[in-house]
């Protein structure tokens, strides 16, 4: 008598067929979320506006106007640095120099501050208010935006107290 194999045959296909689906749903999301913190890193911590904040930084060094800057955020807690840079800002930059406060940017800083685009407002400095701890007392924010304001990159850089003014 011969046997018919065939429900057999039907029923490991499916459980085959289910552990593979399964294990694929799993990479799949698996490489979703990493896919979307390496996008995220990559707009937040891009190199160009990194070198860029070196510059300017660098810029306000030579100038000797670095330290009247610090004192001045000392009262303010934040200023736009567009004019301090002259004729070496770029019009696509936005540049600001903020006071740390316990390790923090507060959040609320730029509520009053126009002409930056609202994802900086709302998705980067939330980012830096919770996720970064500094080590500095303040920090140069830089926004860089292409012409229509879509796509943008962001970066920072820690400035630390006692620059020495060149002479």
């Amino acid at each position: 008598m011969k046997l018919n194999k065939k429900g057999f045959m039907m029923a490991e296909v499916v459980v085959v067929s289910s552990i593979i689906l399964i294990f694929l749903a799993g990479l799949f999301t698996s490489y979703n979320q990493i896919y979307t913190v390496y996008k995220t890193r990559l707009n937040y911590y891009d190199t160009n506006v990194l070198f860029k904040l070196g510059y300017y930084r660098d810029i306000l060094i030579e100038n000797n106007k670095l330290n009247n800057i610090l004192s001045d955020v000392n009262n303010n807690n934040i200023r736009n640095l567009n004019t301090d840079l002259g004729d070496k800002h770029e019009v696509n930059d936005n540049v600001f120099m903020v006071a740390i406060n316990v390790n923090k940017i507060d959040k609320t800083l730029f509520d009053d501050v126009v002409g930056i685009n609202q994802t900086f407002k709302d998705d980067y400095v939330r980012y830096l208010s919770t996720a970064v701890n500094f080590n500095s007392n303040y920090v140069m924010i830089m926004e860089r935006c292409n012409n229509d304001k879509t796509n943008c990159k962001y970066g920072y850089i820690e400035i630390y107290d006692g620059y020495e003014e060149s002479t």
